[in-house]
């Protein structure tokens, strides 16, 4: 009767181990996705002043494009004190074509001014041609500090 409870005992710490790997880290994450292009950001779902933090960029052609320009400016927030904290163009391409993806780690630190409710402010710019003919994409979204 005791091999069986410690087996089953055994068995079933085995398993919690197992979900506990398993489980997914958690990230906060903005996608776009519209007919010509993927995009995608992951970042952590908890932003702290004073920290460092990786923000994951990935992005998919769904056709063929020229003249490929991607930017993100990254704006810290805190009360009426702004700081542009990055703005870098991450993709700059001549012409890609459809399946193409590309990805990028991207490491901001946050300032350690305390303020009532800080946040930031990511901006998306995104231009290329499609057979020829300009597209912009322009989008904004706002990560909690």
């Amino acid at each position: 009767m005791t091999v069986r409870i410690r087996r089953s005992w055994m068995m079933g710490l085995i398993l919690l181990v197992l979900l506990m790997a398993l489980t997914p880290v958690a990230a906060q994450g903005y996608s776009l996705i519209e007919d010509d292009v993927e995009i995608r950001f992951n970042y952590p779902p908890e932003i702290k002043t004073g920290t460092c933090i990786t923000i994951s960029f990935w992005m998919k052609a769904k056709n063929d494009l020229t003249d490929l320009s991607v930017r993100l400016t990254l704006t810290y927030h805190a009360d009426s004190y702004t700081q542009v904290i990055y703005d870098e163009v991450i993709v700059s391409e001549a012409s890609v074509t459809t399946g193409w993806t590309t990805s990028k780690s991207i490491n901001v630190c946050i300032p350690r001014e305390a303020a009532p409710e800080p946040y930031l402010q990511a901006d998306l710019e995104a231009s290329y041609k499609v057979d020829g003919s300009p597209k912009v994409l322009e989008h904004d979204w706002y990560m909690s500090i």
